[in-house]
């Protein structure tokens, strides 16, 4: 017996048991145990304190246990320094005890040593665990608040702060105790019990200051914690198989104390990946299952956090879930939605980790079809949430690709269906599913074709018919064969009985001999028949294999092209939510065409959507925009890595280049706005770009490449491109056939007119080409010599364009159109001042049979056709010779050519001759300004020739403003002739202004500009002549096209002055209220927005005409009214009067658009001027529409005048507003009839 044992034993005990309460200590629990003979009071422990400060051996543990266990029982006595000290001992003492009971289980342990130490560590971490109480509860009954732990400071500032001393508190303590806890545990103690016995006590003693530390709010975020006591626990549960104790305290400390859930969590996943100890996590999953959450909170937090248990556990291992997946099924009925989402994860962990594989046996099939089954109803489950996060798991085994292929249509039919689900975040993953499923999908590749794809389905279906056929007809051959044997099997055996009663005992030698050899022969015919059937039969078998692949192949054909069916609905729908009120909705569909763009071949409608995509640029959310512009770089401007460098522009040109192919007008504007942002944030190489651009525009036409690419350069390159003026003069004249092409170059050219910026308050001088450049005499010759030709569309446009070139680059730009439309007057037929004759048969041109779209000045309204007129069942057309017809739609480009002149003139004389005029007048007082400020005496007063500057030598008469005026109408601009000027005088600015002493000397000079061009022996105005007699004999001129191109013509010729317009305003108002064509009296009320904004008084007295076309016959009429009228109101360029009441009428309008757009009008209307604005105007619409203001074949009844003051009222919200509505209504009551206005 050791010397250890015999002191145990002399002190009359052999065993320390742990108790189930601490205080039972002082009694002996059993025989042989030991326990507190006496507890000591105050004054022995701190007396006992200061003798033992150095103890160190483990063995006087046996003697100073009464004394650590008296100050647990005085605990609240003791002062917070003797605490500290018994800790600063029991930690020595632990440290001692575990390196010395370490180094004796390696070396072997006796019996006595194992009980040694085996009590000894007891006693610690008894004493341990109850002291991580007290300290606990001493904080906790200091204060209801619980303070983290501060940051870690130096040990300098520590002692500076509190005195040169370090403060001691009970939590600083507390955490010492369960580190040293955890100390014990971690030093595989185990062997020191008899591996059959699990100390219960033991345990429970060891986890009781855990679970008591689980109550606490946040414990979880003191590290000292959060790293010890779930490693306390997890050993517990590994060595003494405290599984089924700590799976009840988890749930309970789950329901009461959710807020350390982590540290639960924590344990788990140390046991199961660091231990592979599934243990905690079956009983776990039991106690879950038993769990009633029907009766729980649905999204209480314990829910969450049990949720998590069982998503960590399906994650980790999955084998768990497999074998208790009846009690996982059951939780789908939960009403915790937390629940339900982790049993469908485990269910797809279960799958992914398990039954993902192609050997998969017919049970382990059919439990991944059952789940996928699960999984498939619940991504319509009546909570969102499940939903939305059901979708995820589908798209995470899409991206795995776990999805067996037979079942991928049905999939992504779940995606597509919800597509349209009311919730935007079940919305957004089912986007993510679908595209997810297209990047991934087991039937194409991006560079297919659907053409290709049904090519490759005939091929198969051809070779599974084929396969088929030489199947059945083997299978006919062995059947026949197989028959013919039998029979003769059948035969055989009837010979053979026949033979042998024939044959008596008689029978000599050579009849046998016979006989024999007779069945040798038929043994080896039988050896051959059984070689051929064998051979068959595998011919056969080999043949079922083949056709059983051919028709794989046919149906995975079959169910790609159901595939793509299925990826044009998903299409439609995700475009759909480019119109969602929600922001995540559009950018997750921007993404959605983001990531399938590559698959534009397989798709083609995907192109289409890009560009709707596109059209998001003018959202007023800037997120959105910032959106567009990444999605077009990425769609455009990436490129592929081994493409080299050098190339990259080209590639990325040819990339916009390709997708502006069929676009329409708005989305080229789109395209613009987009590339306008990404030059302005230097988003892309605009150099490099640009370049390219111009090489693709410079090389032959292959496909409007050079068309596209001249169009894109119209976007970014601005008023560079007078840099190239040469190179573009020679590409449209080497062009000249391309019409297409010679408008996008002058769409180029007018790029050089772009006014530049002011720079130090000086106006820059316009550019402007000689009126001499050849550029001019290309264009005009190319539009007087294609003039005939009535078939080509994109003759108007082009003929637009260049004289939009001609006006904004050329000085002295009326001669050029004048002399232009000289050539084209004769080409048609027409004199000047004389009255038009339809040209005889010899005078026309070849006869077109081809239906013609006429584009005047730009306008819609232009779109019916003259030769669409012409096939009319109207008896009345039918004297028209086809020659005839075809000098009337030259007459009609004629026109065309005069109104665009007039409007050019009109730009011409307001922006580029009235921004010349102002730039010299500041030049003038700029020149005097710098005079005065000179302050020098002046020595001589002789008078000098001036010598030019070169701002004047801008000024001079070859490119001035006066030079170019006067050869194109006549009139020369006052100016003086004398070339010297005094110091005092500028003789150049007289010559501008002509000495006028007008109040504002450019407006004069502009107005005598306008007179020169509206005399009546000017070029245009001898035209006028025309236009008239076109319109004031309608029952001459019938064609519908030529009589809305008069019309046009005639608007934009009374847009050069007031006077054109006052003059011509009856008879423009005359063809508003009696044209037979809806056409023209659309275009009135269209061009009615450009009177009202250069003339705004000229048709004052025209106001209830131009209300009166919301009475038209016509909806097209009546639509175009409302938005004229609405605009001049909103734009404040008309005030709203009592006849605003015609627009209250449209709000019952049969025509859904123009009820919409009078709503809209109105709810516009009342956020102007603080409502004041709408308020204003109601008493004047109530009294039109009840007072006798209406015709009688327009009185309302009582329901549609109700529908038009209930919508009205809504917006008077204010009380003062109220009660003066109320008082005018009454007023106006008072002083009407007593007449009911309309019948009930």
């Amino acid at each position: 017996m050791s010397v250890r044992n015999s002191e145990v034993e002399f002190s009359g005990w052999t065993t320390f048991d742990v108790p189930n309460q601490f205080e039972d200590l002082k009694k002996q629990l059993a025989t042989g145990s030991y326990y507190v003979q006496n507890v000591l009071d105050l004054g022995d422990i701190n007396t006992r304190l200061q003798n033992i400060s150095r103890i160190r051996e483990p063995k006087e543990l046996l003697d100073m246990f009464p004394l650590f266990y008296s100050i647990a029982i005085h605990f609240d006595k003791v002062s917070i320094n003797g605490r500290s000290q018994a800790v600063e001992i029991l930690l020595r003492l632990t440290a001692s005890e575990m390196s010395e009971a370490q180094r004796r289980i390696h070396i072997g342990l006796g019996a006595d040593d194992r009980r040694f130490h085996l009590n000894i560590v007891k006693m610690l971490s008894c004493i341990l665990a109850e002291y991580v109480i007290r300290f606990d509860n001493d904080q906790t009954n200091k204060s209801s608040d619980f303070d983290m732990p501060a940051p870690k400071k130096g040990k300098k500032v520590k002692e500076a702060e509190n005195g040169g001393k370090t403060i001691v508190t009970s939590d600083t303590l507390r955490d010492k105790c369960l580190k040293g806890l955890c100390d014990i545990l971690r030093s595989h103690i185990k062997p020191l019990w008899d591996s059959s016995i699990i100390d219960e006590q033991f345990v429970k003693c060891v986890t009781k200051p855990c679970y008591h530390l689980l109550r606490r709010q946040d414990i979880a975020k003191n590290p000292i914690v959060k790293e010890n006591l779930p490693l306390i626990l997890t050993i517990m549960i590994n060595k003494f198989e405290h599984a089924r104790e700590a799976s009840i305290q988890f749930i309970q400390a789950v329901k009461l104390y959710d807020s350390n859930s982590s540290l639960l969590i924590t344990v788990l996943n140390s046991l199961l990946t660091d231990y592979q100890d599934t243990s905690l996590a079956i009983e776990l999953l039991k106690e879950i299952c038993e769990t009633n959450f029907v009766a729980a909170q649905a999204d209480n937090t314990s829910a969450k956090t049990m949720a998590t248990f069982i998503i960590d556990m399906a994650r980790l291992d999955p084998h768990i879930i497999r074998t208790h997946i009846d009690q996982i099924s059951d939780l789908l009925t939960a009403e915790s939605h937390h629940i339900r989402v982790a049993a469908l994860t485990a269910f797809c962990s279960v799958i992914e980790k398990l039954l993902s594989s192609d050997d998969l046996d017919d049970g382990q099939r059919k439990m991944r079809d059952d789940l996928l089954q699960i999984l498939r109803e619940h991504v319509s489950d009546i909570t969102a949430f499940v939903r939305q996060h059901c979708l995820q798991l589908w798209t995470s085994l899409v991206q795995q690709k776990k999805v067996p292929v037979r079942q991928y249509i049905r999939a992504f039919e779940l995606g597509l269906d919800r597509l349209r689900d009311s919730a935007c975040a079940v919305r957004k993953d089912a986007v993510t599913l679908v595209m997810h499923m297209v990047l991934n999908n087991p039937y194409f590749v991006v560079d297919s074709t659907r053409a290709q794809f049904e090519e490759r389905q005939n091929d198969a279906e051809a070779k599974l018919a084929e396969l088929r056929g030489e199947l059945e007809k083997l299978n006919k051959n062995i059947k026949e064969q197989k028959s013919n044997k039998n029979g003769k099997v059948q035969s055989d055996e009837d010979d053979s009985g026949a033979e042998d009663k024939s044959i008596d005992d008689d029978e000599d030698e050579e009849e046998e001999e016979e006989n024999e050899m007779h069945v040798d022969n038929n043994q080896e015919k039988e050896n051959t028949n059984d070689d051929q059937s064998l051979q068959e039969t595998l011919a056969r078998v080999k043949l079922e294999e083949q056709v059983m692949r051919v028709e794989e192949i046919v149906t995975l054909y079959k169910d790609g092209l159901q595939f793509m069916d299925l990826i044009e609905q998903a299409n439609r729908h995700v475009v759909n939510l480019f119109n969602s009120p929600t922001l995540a909705d559009c950018k997750q569909a921007v993404d959605f065409f983001v990531n399938l763009r590559h698959y534009r071949l397989v798709l083609p409608n995907i192109e289409q959507s890009l560009r709707l995509m596109f059209s998001l640029i003018w959202s007023i959310d800037k997120s959105i925009c910032e959106a567009i512009t990444q999605a077009f770089v990425k769609i455009y401007f990436d490129v592929a890595p081994t493409i080299p460098a050098a190339h990259v522009p080209l590639h990325q040109a040819r990339a916009i280049i390709r997708a502006l192919k069929g676009a329409t007008f708005s989305e080229e504007l789109c395209f613009e706005e987009i590339l306008k942002q990404l030059i302005k944030g230097k988003k892309i190489a605009t150099e490099a770009i640009t370049e390219a651009l111009w090489k693709f525009y410079k090389a032959p036409p292959d496909d409007n490449t050079d068309v596209i690419a001249g169009k894109i350069l119209s976007f970014i390159v601005g008023n560079e491109v007078n840099t190239k003026l040469n190179d573009i003069t020679d590409l449209i004249q080497a062009k000249e056939k391309n019409r297409r092409f010679v408008h996008i170059s002058c769409l180029l050219l007018q790029l050089a007119a772009t006014p530049k910026k002011i720079e130090n308050g000086v106006r820059p001088k316009q550019f402007r080409l000689p009126k001499t450049h050849r550029l001019f005499e290309i264009l005009g010759n190319i539009i007087v010599s294609t003039f005939h030709d009535v078939s080509d569309r994109q003759w108007t446009p082009m003929m637009e364009s260049a004289f939009d070139v001609i006006f904004k680059l050329a000085d002295g730009p009326i001669k050029h159109i004048e002399n232009i439309i000289k050539k084209l007057a004769v080409k048609t037929g027409v004199k000047l001042g004389g009255v038009f004759k339809i040209p005889t048969a010899s005078q026309s041109q070849q006869v077109f049979n081809e239906p013609m779209d006429f584009e005047n000045a730009g306008y819609d309204s232009s779109q019916n056709q003259l030769s669409q007129q012409q096939q009319s069942q109207n008896p009345s057309f039918h004297h028209h010779t086809q020659t005839n017809s075809n000098s009337a739609l030259m007459l009609v480009r004629f026109l065309n050519c005069l109104g665009k002149a007039a409007v050019g003139i009109v730009y011409y004389v307001d922006c580029t001759v009235k921004d010349e005029l102002f730039r010299r007048k500041e030049a003038k007082q700029t020149r005097v300004t710098d005079k005065k400020s000179q302050q020098k005496p002046r020595k001589s007063v002789k008078k000098r020739t001036k010598r030019k500057t070169p701002d004047e030598d801008d000024e001079n008469p070859s490119t001035s403003i006066n030079e170019s005026t006067t050869s194109s109408s006549n009139l020369t601009l006052n100016s003086t002739t004398n070339q010297t000027i005094d110091d005092d005088q500028d003789d150049e600015m007289c010559q501008v202004f002509g000495g006028a002493e007008a109040e504002d000397p450019v407006d004069n000079e502009i107005g005598l500009y306008i007179q020169s061009i509206c005399e009546k022996n000017s070029l245009l105005m001898q035209y006028k002549n025309i236009l008239e007699q076109i319109l004031l004999h309608p029952n001459e001129y019938r064609e519908e096209a030529l009589q809305l191109s008069a019309t046009i013509c005639l608007c934009k010729f009374m847009l050069l002055s007031v006077e054109l317009c006052e003059t011509h305003a009856k008879m423009l108002f005359d063809l508003l209220k009696n044209s037979t064509f809806e056409s023209v009296r659309v275009a009135i009320m269209v061009l009615m927005n450009d009177f009202y904004l250069k003339y705004p008084l000229a048709f004052a007295a025209y106001s209830n005409d131009v209300y009166g076309c919301l009475r038209d016959r016509s909806d097209n009429v009546r639509l175009a009214a409302l938005k004229t009228i609405s605009n001049l109101i909103l734009k404040e360029m008309v005030k709203p009067k009592g006849q605003i009441s015609e627009i209250a009428l449209c709000i019952i309008d049969k025509h859904p658009q123009i009820a919409t757009l009078a709503t809209s009008f109105f709810s516009e209307l009342a956020k102007r001027q603080h409502g004041e604005a709408l308020f204003n105007i109601l008493p004047d619409i109530f009294s039109n529409l009840v007072g006798g203001g209406l015709d009688k074949d327009r009185e309302l009844i009582e329901e549609d005048f109700k529908c038009i003051m209930e919508f009205l009222f809504k917006y008077v919200n204010k009380e003062k507003q109220t009660e003066s509505l109320s008082e005018k209504l009454c007023q106006r009551f008072h002083l009407a009839d007593n007449n009911p206005p309309f019948m009930a």
